[in-house]
């Protein structure tokens, strides 16, 4: 059996992005880390229950989560180059 070329290249990609991301998400302080896996682990959780689970305002969840967003955007984009 034969491998698509176009198939691989993505694979490999996607891998090495999820490597980038792994290192960005390392360079985080222990807090900001717990916070981004939780998120990364529970993609389809509503703010709200985000807030509830880390004993903080919907606002302030929001705000964090944006800002890990930003944070990690950033620190992918340094390193892709």
């Amino acid at each position: 059996y034969s491998i698509d070329p176009t198939q691989q290249a993505d694979t490999i990609i996607n891998k090495e992005k999820r490597e980038l991301l792994k290192r960005c998400i390392n360079k985080l302080d222990e807090k900001n880390k717990v916070f981004v896996q939780y998120l990364l682990e529970n993609p389809k959780m509503k703010t709200e229950e985000i807030a509830k689970h880390f004993n903080m305002t919907v606002n302030a969840t929001w705000q964090k989560k944006h800002r890990m967003i930003n944070k990690l955007r950033d620190c992918t984009q340094k390193y892709d180059k």
